[in-house]
């Protein structure tokens, strides 16, 4: 080993030798990076084993990452987002499913008002894909009863951060506001982020000072 390592250019030897550890700590089947997390929902409207739900809820849930709209979307993807009566034959509700990018929600809007009193399953199934090409790893199911008929009661705003007249408020500050009931993301949007379900911007903040 000796006599072979005497033949070789001392530079040439250390270029090798750089080039071995390079790939050595490039090896190991490439454990050496995380894993990209799979998408995963975290909260549902209504929530798993609601009961009383009015009958004209939208079905909506909230994931932990952003999301590819088209794994989504009930015109490129119909099966993804489903909702069905909990009871055999487990009749299919019509609807379509459409995503709020910024606060990560997809809705399930129902063709027609949920039969009273009825048991429904909803599944998003691991079609569901994030933004990075990650499908979920299993179904997200859930279930609720429908209650005796729907909301008519206009949702009411009950706190913003800031509060009224604050003062000192950080420059970079997120202005947020909190309502009594689940509000519907596809009807809350801004100047900048018009849509066909918001054509006019339904949160906006305005300079009243210098």
């Amino acid at each position: 080993m000796n006599g072979f390592l005497q033949g070789i250019h001392p530079v040439k030897l250390l270029l090798a030798l750089l080039v071995i550890g390079v790939v050595a700590g490039c090896g190991d089947g490439g454990n050496n990076y995380a894993p990209v997390a799979a998408p995963a929902v975290v909260t549902t409207v209504p929530a798993n084993l609601a009961t009383l739900v009015p009958t004209n809820r939208k079905i909506s849930a909230q994931f932990s990452q952003a999301m590819l709209p088209a794994t989504l979307n009930s015109s490129t993807a119909p099966g993804t987002f489903t909702l069905r009566e909990t009871i055999a034959p487990g009749t299919a509700v019509t609807g379509t499913v459409s995503y709020d990018a910024a606060s990560r929600i997809a809705t399930f809007t129902p063709g027609v008002a949920l039969t009273v009193s009825t048991g429904y399953t909803a599944t998003i199934n691991t079609t569901a894909t994030s933004a990075v090409g990650v499908a979920m790893t299993s179904n997200h199911v859930w279930t609720f009863t429908t209650g005796l008929g729907a909301d008519a009661t206009a949702p009411k705003l009950i706190s913003t951060n800031p509060v009224d007249t604050a003062v000192g408020v950080p420059v970079n500050q997120i202005i947020t506001a909190t309502f009594n009931e689940p509000m519907d993301p596809a009807t809350i949007c801004g100047p900048a982020s018009l849509t066909a379900a918001c054509p006019v911007a339904s949160f906006t903040v305005t300079c009243v000072g210098p």
